[in-house]
């Protein structure tokens, strides 16, 4: 899976419009429940079906997690390579990769996206770093089977984990509003609510664009604290007293942003809930509202499906689909070694299927049963071979020219072995599972059945193998084009 592939985008949209909705419906019909560990849930559980509806889009789970070679770490299988950009100094892998051009919008889409990830990734690791350094700061108080209890002065009484840390200012309560604010923290230990911020920081990273994952992140904090506020206040004869230490602890001081800060800035809302009549159990009849908020987001997810593209729009391609336009031409240009009829048998497209420009490009990779327009051209030493394809749309119909660049014939003039982390102790043993030899001409297939052999050999890991084929550079016009060809191996 790459992030630069539109289907990631697409879960991404459909996936952020779901949460959107998830944002309306909690705050308009469930924010103001008392029934707290099921609003807590509510929001956990709602935000796992948001992020996971959009795989219910077919166009997204097959072009997501569709495989991207038919035998690993060989990029050949992929694509051809670009005539004149190959040099000695320049390995296939790293000029056959078209997805990589810098004027793909979907390229820039990703490193935006990137930067916004690295940015939420960074705010989370300065939060661990400061919490690490309260931790060694502070004093062990206590060890028990709940948590364990610290004393720190840096920042308001908090938890995470199964740490409480204490302030100094909790410390000089009297003793029975210090025993409230340790039952406060101790419930969030207790009903694990740590896990719940990683989760949530977590999917505000992914979603870093998103504001609403931000409030749902904030709806969930509120709720844990109520948990918790019910938690300690239940040992209260009378519920100000509870109210008051609230007041007292409400410094201002900004909490710990991972972890639950007693005083913070929620302390208001806090009060409110403690004083607020309990839900009747006839409003848990509102739990039906789910059901249409889950189906608008199958419908989102159906609405961002990319499968419906035209040729203006690469997506994944199945012929004969029901979308996208009929294809009413198909004509090839620029074939000598062979004719247009062979070129069409191997492509396993027809005039009247339908078009997707994606499957179109890894059909004249791949073809059928693993025989292909390209493995037609490099298994003869045509290395160099590449296509470009016109597209005339004509109404719901499209024209395809394809343009065949077939290059000179290219020829092996060195076979190397090479071991990740250097040496020489094992490419002996290698090397009589190579198929391909000094003088040869290409051969697209031997070279993948090289490889396999090597990885089945029991003689290196066999997922290490690779290989790079280098292009010599000509002498002359009239000369013979030459290629290296390295395999690098690693020790099981």
């Amino acid at each position: 899976m790459t992030l630069h592939n539109p289907a990631f985008f697409a879960w991404l949209l459909a996936a952020s419009l779901s949460l959107v909705i998830l944002w309306i419906v909690f705050t308009c019909f469930f924010r103001k429940w008392t029934f707290f560990a099921l609003n807590r849930w509510i929001l956990i559980g709602g935000t796992c079906l948001c992020l996971s509806l959009p795989l219910l889009s077919p166009y997204v789970t097959r072009t997501l997690f569709a495989s991207e070679s038919v035998v690993p770490n060989f990029p050949l299988i992929m694509s051809s390579l670009p005539a004149l950009q190959a040099d000695a100094d320049q390995s296939v892998e790293t000029a056959a990769a078209p997805t990589a051009r810098l004027g793909s919008p979907w390229l820039w889409a990703t490193l935006l996206y990137g930067a916004g990830v690295a940015l939420m990734a960074a705010r989370s690791w300065r939060a661990i770093a400061q919490l690490k350094k309260v931790r060694s700061a502070a004093r062990l108080l206590s060890s028990g089977s709940i948590a364990n209890v610290w004393v720190q002065n840096q920042l308001p009484t908090f938890s995470f984990g199964r740490n409480i840390f204490l302030s100094t200012h909790a410390l000089s309560l009297p003793p029975g509003q210090l025993a409230s604010v340790q039952r406060h923290e101790e419930a969030h230990v207790l009903q694990k609510h740590s896990i719940d911020n990683i989760f949530f920081e977590v999917v505000a990273a992914v979603f870093w664009f998103n504001p609403f994952v931000r409030k749902l992140a904030r709806h969930l904090r509120d709720v844990h604290e109520f948990l918790a506020d019910l938690s300690a206040a239940g040992k209260h004869t009378h519920i100000t007293e509870y109210q008051e230490l609230l007041v007292a602890m409400a410094t201002g001081t900004p909490g710990y942003r991972v972890g639950h800060s007693f005083s913070d800035s929620q302390f208001y809302r806090r009060i409110v809930m403690l004083n607020k009549p309990k839900t009747k159990a006839m409003e848990s009849v509102k739990l039906f509202l789910l059901v249409p908020a889950c189906a608008a987001a199958i419908f989102i997810s159906a609405c961002v499906d990319t499968d419906r593209n035209v040729p203006g729009n690469p997506q994944g391609i199945v012929a004969g689909s029901n979308s996208g336009p009929v294809i009413s031409k198909i004509t090839w240009t620029g074939n000598k070694v062979h004719s247009s009829a062979e070129l069409d048998g191997l492509l396993g497209v027809k005039v009247g299927d339908r078009y997707d420009r994606k499957m179109f490009g890894e059909m004249l990779s791949r073809g059928t049963q693993n025989n292909s327009v390209l493995s037609l051209y490099m298994n003869d030493g045509y290395l160099f071979f590449y296509t470009d394809v016109d597209e005339k749309l004509i109404g719901e119909k499209v024209e395809l020219t394809v343009k065949v660049y077939e290059q000179d014939q290219a020829w092996i003039r060195n076979v190397i072995v090479t071991e990740k982390g250097g040496g020489n102790t094992f490419s002996r043993h290698v090397r009589p599972f190579l198929d391909v030899k000094k003088g040869q001409l290409f051969n697209r297939s031997l070279l993948i059945t090289s490889q396999e052999k090597v990885a089945k050999s029991g003689f290196v890991n066999p997922d290490s193998v690779m290989i790079n084929p280098y292009p010599v550079s000509k002498t002359s016009a009239n000369a013979s084009q030459y290629v290296d060809i390295e395999f690098v191996v690693q020790k099981p």
